[in-house]
């Protein structure tokens, strides 16, 4: 008896080892990519050695990261400072997202955990997408290349951003357009329509392709009576009762709904002149002429503002290869929906974030994966087409040079990112910053009424409340500096027109104040209300850090 159980689990393992070896064998391509994205990837996040804890860019990335902790505070989706409630004024659904590795760790940088699950998961999509459209292995291999090792792809995984899930839902979308229809499918469309911008309000366009997308999808195979009429009614029930739940969470925490702000849209592009544009106004057409250049530019593999970074979204050869491969596309009957799918998606985010009054390549983040997928459908038309044997030989040595071009040209890229991640530093200031003072404040240390140390800080308050000790309290340095439009809730309730005269107030009253030089940046304001204090007050430096950078300074009256 004994025996018959050895012979099962030999038998069974060897079974297993055979399957995982023919999985291997199968995937090879994919799992060496996804391990070269893993080591483009990886941070030490709870170090100093990465710029995650700087949680930039503000103030978007406080109002996610500080909506999923507050919630799992009991004080609902708003950032909460000192008992005092803000409600977020971006959408929900990315910091929902965020809240189960809160709930593992509640340290802030857990974001980061979240983004990679995105990150890889995107991947795998992208990796089923591409399997649908491509068969050669060798243009398989180019491209997810070219995807793993695209900077943004991997690069913005690093911060607390919804794009990281605007990327995943529009991959997801891509699939389910290629995807067998059936109710789970239709049902999953539907969600997946309103979660676009249940994600990030700009994501409008994605919400309107895709609906349109899938309902042509949905109406071809009606004409071809390969399914009954009802499911239509399936995708647009499922559609308006996700809609219906959006518009009724929105409506209990911001008062208003979802259509209200496409009204608000609407009346902004009436502003069709430069002159009837001011500086309160977000979109307009008067934008358009303007910021569809650097759309195109980018689209093309023109370098164009991601942030604070101008690194092409992709290579020339991939943008232009791309959108050519997408154009000839609409001519093959197998391909002409999902091309003209892409195209619709491409085509209206480039058109309504032109009338945005910035312009910045985070809002067409999902265009990469895009551009990438027609560049495959591009080279593997040149291959369907290379009838003779010696094109087709001359279509398979372009695509080798291409592959070896972009692989010389990007290894030293590829090698100092990754050796940066593993063994080298980029020094967070605005993290180590709060360190400095919760190491002045290492002791709870009260004046003689009682009352907390306040430090005046152009520094974020939130984002300072996420790494301090509790030892101290802030106030703002300038009126102008972020969440200038809430200051009761970020600072508390005070009178802050004259912030001289609430000073003076403080110090009156017996409060320690302190000032802290970290944040000034490049802003002339900031600069100019620093130096206001130093002449009015008489200012002691009690701490140096940071070359300098992260000093504080003892503020008592003259």
């Amino acid at each position: 008896m004994i025996d018959y159980y050895i012979i099962i689990i030999f038998l069974s393992i060897t079974c297993y080892h055979n399957r995982v070896k023919i999985l291997l064998r199968s995937h090879i391509i994919f799992f060496i990519c996804i391990s070269l994205f893993c080591l483009l990837l990886f941070k030490d996040i709870f170090s100093e050695r990465t710029l995650i804890p700087n949680l930039e860019p503000f103030p978007d990335s406080i109002y996610y990261v500080g909506g999923a902790k507050s919630l799992l505070s009991g004080n609902g989706l708003n950032i909460v400072r000192e008992g005092r409630s803000l409600a977020l004024i971006v959408p929900p659904l990315y910091p929902l997202l965020l809240v189960p590795m809160y709930l593992i760790n509640s340290d802030v940088r857990m974001f980061y955990f979240t983004n990679i699950v995105f990150a890889l998961s995107s991947f795998c999509i992208f990796y089923l997408i591409l399997r649908k459209l491509v068969g050669n292995p060798l243009i398989k291999a180019f491209v997810l290349i070219l995807y793993v090792t695209n900077y943004d792809l991997y690069w913005f995984p690093n911060l607390a951003m919804a794009e990281n899930l605007t990327l995943l839902l529009s991959l997801t979308g891509i699939l389910l357009l290629l995807a067998k229809v059936n109710l789970f499918n239709i049902i999953a469309a539907g969600i997946l329509v309103v979660s676009f911008y249940a994600t990030k309000y700009a994501s409008v366009p994605l919400v309107i392709s895709f609906f349109i997308a899938y309902f042509i999808k949905l109406f071809l195979l009606w004409r071809g009576k390969q399914f009954k009429f009802e499911k239509f009614i399936v995708f647009l029930s499922s559609t308006l009762i996700t809609f219906i739940i959006f518009c009724f969470y929105e409506y209990l925490s911001k008062g208003s709904f979802p259509l209200s702000s496409l009204v608000s849209f609407g009346t902004s592009l009436s502003n069709k002149s430069t002159a009837q544009v001011t500086s309160s106004t977000t979109f307009s057409l008067a934008y358009v002429d303007i910021n569809i250049r650097h759309y195109l530019n980018a689209l093309t593999g023109g370098s164009e503002r991601f942030l604070w970074d101008s690194t092409p979204i992709v290579p020339k050869f991939v943008a232009i290869g791309g959108l050519l491969g997408l154009v000839i596309g609409l001519i093959k009957v197998n391909l002409r929906f999902i091309c003209f799918s892409f195209l619709l998606i491409i085509l209206s985010s480039i058109l309504f974030m032109s009338t945005f009054y910035t312009t910045d390549m985070r809002y067409i983040y999902q265009v990469i994966p895009i551009l990438l997928l027609g560049f495959a459908i591009l080279l593997t038309l040149a291959l369907d087409y290379s009838n003779k044997k010696l094109f087709r030989y001359c279509v398979i040595f372009i695509v080798s040079t291409l592959f070896l071009y972009y692989g010389l040209t990007n290894v030293i890229r590829i090698k100092s990112q990754i050796s940066l991640n593993l063994r080298y530093t980029e020094t967070p200031w605005y993290y180590v910053n709060v360190l400095e003072l919760n190491k002045f404040f290492a002791t709870p240390t009260q004046s003689l009424t009682g009352k907390k140390p306040v430090v005046i800080s152009p520094m974020a308050p939130y984002y300072v409340d996420f790494f301090s000790n509790g030892n101290y309290t802030l106030l703002p340095l300038s009126v102008q500096q972020e969440f200038r439009s809430y200051k009761e809730n970020a600072w508390g309730l005070n009178d802050y027109s004259d912030l001289i005269k609430l000073y003076k107030k403080y110090l009156q009253e017996g409060y320690i104040l302190y000032l802290a030089n970290y944040g000034l940046g490049n802003e002339g304001y900031l600069h100019s209300d620093f130096d206001a204090i130093k002449k009015i007050f008489k200012v002691t430096e009690v701490s140096v850090g940071c070359y300098n950078a992260c000093n504080i300074y003892r503020v008592e009256l003259q």
